[in-house]
């Protein structure tokens, strides 16, 4: 379950960088893969 708020730590700061949100949606597909 600890690993779940680094997951929800990566939403936020996509949210707030709309410029990276194509670089966090790949990393968020990685980190899925891993999961």
């Amino acid at each position: 379950m600890g690993e779940e708020k680094p997951d929800e730590e990566l939403m936020g700061k996509r949210k707030s960088s709309p410029r990276l949100s194509t670089t966090s949606c790949d990393a968020d597909k990685v980190i899925l893969s891993l999961y």
